[in-house]
């Protein structure tokens, strides 16, 4: 056992420490380090909700504060991870799971964004798309339904049945163009509003609900909300970056509670345009 010089203000002299083994099995598992020669995940698909954190769950989390910023609502979202290979890895099972993690959380945001830009910002495009393809099926799905009525048929069988068809197409390939554009312009209306506002709108499932929604979110955005996210984001700066920065955030805070009735107008439409689009589409 050897010993070392003490300085003068320590006193005494003190044994060295000798080397510490490892404090428990899971610290041995940590050092050990493995081989994989092949791991194959094949793809996967799921098809999530996404809706903007409550405001509870991100006051502690700079991150999450920063998405409550972003119109990240919808309905629901594809979410598709391509086939993955991992070969020759080397290190400890944490290495190996966190190589692996990080992995599928690059290839998971890829496709999420992906998934947001073609769910969102080509409303339009995806409404068209369905229009066309609603002029074209209805006609057919009545005629094949049609032909295979058995019985005497004269040669102009065919016209009843696709009158009906073209009716039927032109209404749901309508629908699907205006309920899309609906969705676009409800899109463009959440950002404003989320960005200013930094608070996400509940959902309009109906087109009743969207007008109840809409009146109470004009009220409520016109004179609560921007007083309440005032208090809160100010209380938020003072704790994170001080007096001075939470004063300038006040300030900010205060100028936003004058766009109150704008806010709220915006929520009234969005929730009311939201209810329609949802009405034409799932009816």
């Amino acid at each position: 056992m050897g010993f070392r010089e003490a300085s003068p203000d320590e006193g005494v002299r003190v044994p060295l420490e000798p080397p510490q083994q490892p404090s428990s099995l899971a610290d041995a598992k940590h050092m050990e380090v493995w081989r994989l020669e092949t791991l194959v995940v094949e793809p996967l698909r799921l098809t999530i909700m996404v809706r903007s954190p409550d405001v509870a769950a991100t006051r502690d989390n700079t991150i999450a504060r920063r998405i409550r910023f972003l119109p990240v609502d919808m309905p629901n979202m594809d979410l598709k991870v391509d086939r993955t290979v991992l070969t020759n890895q080397f290190g400890s099972i944490q290495q190996i799971l966190g190589t692996l993690g990080s992995l599928y959380k690059r290839k998971a945001r890829n496709s999420a964004l992906l998934s947001v830009m073609l769910s969102y910002m080509a409303a339009i495009l995806k409404g068209s798309m369905n229009a066309l393809w609603w002029l074209a099926r209805g006609p057919y799905d009545a005629l094949d339904a049609a032909n295979q009525n058995e019985g005497e048929r004269d040669w102009f069988f065919w016209v009843d049945p696709l009158v009906q068809g073209l009716s039927e197409g032109t209404y749901r390939a309508f629908a699907e163009l205006v309920g899309n554009a609906l969705f676009g312009v409800v899109l463009i209306l959440n950002s404003i509003r989320q960005v200013i506002l930094g608070v996400p709108r509940p959902r309009a499932q109906s087109f009743l609900d969207g007008i109840l929604q809409g009146f109470f979110g004009l009220v409520v955005d016109t004179f609560l909300t921007p007083m309440r996210q005032l208090v809160l984001q100010t209380q938020i700066a003072y704790h994170d970056w001080g007096i001075s920065r939470a004063s300038l955030v006040f300030c900010l805070c205060l100028l936003r509670v004058f766009l109150g009735p704008f806010l709220g107008l915006l929520h009234l439409c969005a929730s009311i345009l939201e209810g329609l689009a949802n009405l034409l589409l799932h009816e």
